[in-house]
């Protein structure tokens, strides 16, 4: 089990003496866990009670409401961008679209939609092959974007543990001829064995040893974990990964965890060009759920010409479903 001393926040270190059961469990089953508890997704639960309702013919607003919203955010992307659950035990945990049978709907899909939702919007898909992604739980993003064919290399950085969940069920979807790059289960230590396609895990222990030159996505992204971090982990990711762009989904910090000062300060001061500003947020009405900022360290970096209502996930409409 992973110390605190690791890099770990603590309230990380008690997740993931939660989440040891999953050492124990075939790879097949995998996927009906790792959405336990909101841990490394959406809680499953849910989705399995919705499956079994509308099974019955019952089309209640819960069961309405994500097909709704599943329509809202993938009718913003190409289709080459609508995601649809790819695990083999899917049908059990997910309900299918009344007009698409073949894609198959559940609280992942939609949280996934949202964000590929928001980064076709601010332009990040546009010839990038390399992404980063810091924070991936089980790689629910990482086999949809792969799958997608916008990505050449996919690079995961994540804590050991959690790395172990990634490689076991992105295998498990490679074996299954259900993800369309390779997935290269041992930890990179050498840069130069990410020269091809494929799927890469990186230790997070393991950034600063690699070195800024060895690791330049084109694009680095972060959704719901920088604001469960520490804030000195969080300034080693922005130290020590040279991005292109940087893409953040968060709120200011996880409300149980008390290790991390405002996440939109720490972006502020340690990138070059931040957008759009805490004061831009401040402007709009209602409350603000979650902050969506774009980052670069590049002088010649200009922001993104969109309103911010009309990104996803951070006020108004922030999936009404779930």
């Amino acid at each position: 089990m992973i110390e605190n001393g690791s890099g770990a926040s603590q309230l990380w270190s008690d997740w993931l003496a939660q989440l040891e059961f999953l050492k124990y469990l075939p790879d097949s089953d995998l996927r009906l866990h790792v959405g336990f508890g909101y841990y490394l997704g959406a809680p499953i639960e849910r989705d399995l009670w919705r499956r079994n309702r509308h099974a019955k013919g019952d089309l209640g607003n819960d069961v309405v409401g994500i097909l709704t919203d599943y329509e809202y955010y993938s009718a913003q992307v190409p289709e080459i961008l609508r995601f649809s659950e790819l695990d083999p035990a899917a049908k059990l945990f997910s309900i299918s679209s009344p007009d698409r049978p073949d894609v198959l709907v559940n609280s992942d899909v939609v949280r996934m939609q949202v964000e590929a939702a928001n980064m076709h919007k601010l332009g990040l898909f546009e010839n990038c092959r390399c992404f980063l992604e810091i924070g991936a739980g089980y790689g629910a993003l990482c086999a949809q974007l792969v799958n997608s064919g916008l990505v050449e290399r996919y690079i995961i950085v994540d804590l050991p543990d959690v790395l172990a969940v990634a490689k076991r069920w992105l295998g498990y979807l490679r074996h299954n001829g259900l993800l369309d790059l390779p997935v290269h289960t041992e930890s990179v230590t050498d840069p130069q064995s990410m020269a091809s396609p494929g799927i890469y895990f990186i230790d997070s222990s393991d950034i600063k040893t690699l070195g800024r030159s060895a690791l330049r996505p084109d694009v680095l992204f972060n959704m719901n974990s920088f604001c469960e971090m520490t804030t000195s982990a969080v300034v080693e990711y922005l130290r020590w990964i040279d991005f292109g762009r940087l893409y953040s989904s968060n709120r200011e910090r996880q409300f149980m965890n008390h290790e991390i000062d405002a996440l939109s300060t720490l972006l502020s001061t340690h990138i070059r060009k931040v957008w759009p500003t805490i004061k831009d947020y401040a402007k709009l009405q209602g409350e603000i759920k979650k902050y969506v900022f774009l980052g670069s360290n590049d002088p010649a970096w200009t922001a993104p010409k969109i309103d911010l209502t009309d990104l996803n996930g951070i006020v108004g409409r922030e999936m009404p479903s779930l």
